[in-house]
């Protein structure tokens, strides 16, 4: 289990959540977010200094849940790479659930992250 710390009440943070496999279709990624956190949905209304290489949409269709990111996608090149925003609204330490990713399809299919902890500082 990870410790994460850094970010501070008010904070935005950037998540990003990287899979890897075998080529599927119709793939369903969900990603908990640890409470205290809270979605910001329109990322494009934010500037984002330094934005990485690696930020893109990669998805089908998403869905901000109250708990949890979902990303679906139609087709699999093997590796997934899912990024959104994250603004902290409580301090103290968090658990951070682990994210599955498999085929919609195919219940017995299935992949976990490991689990992590968020620590906020005020």
């Amino acid at each position: 289990m990870a410790l994460l710390k850094g970010p501070v009440y008010g904070d935005i943070a950037a998540v990003r959540l990287v899979l890897s496999g075998t080529d599927w279709k119709y793939l369903l990624a969900e990603d908990p977010i640890p409470a205290g956190t809270e979605f910001l949905a329109e990322t494009g209304l934010y500037k984002l200094n330094n934005k990485p290489d690696w930020w893109a949409d990669w998805f089908t269709r998403r869905e901000f849940h109250d708990d949890r990111a979902a990303f679906f996608n139609t087709e699999s090149n093997r590796r997934h790479e899912y990024v959104y925003l994250l603004r902290v609204v409580n301090a103290g330490r968090f658990a951070i659930h682990p994210a599955q990713d498999g085929p919609m399809y195919q219940s017995n299919v299935e992949t976990k992250t490991d689990p992590a902890t968020l620590e906020v500082q005020t």
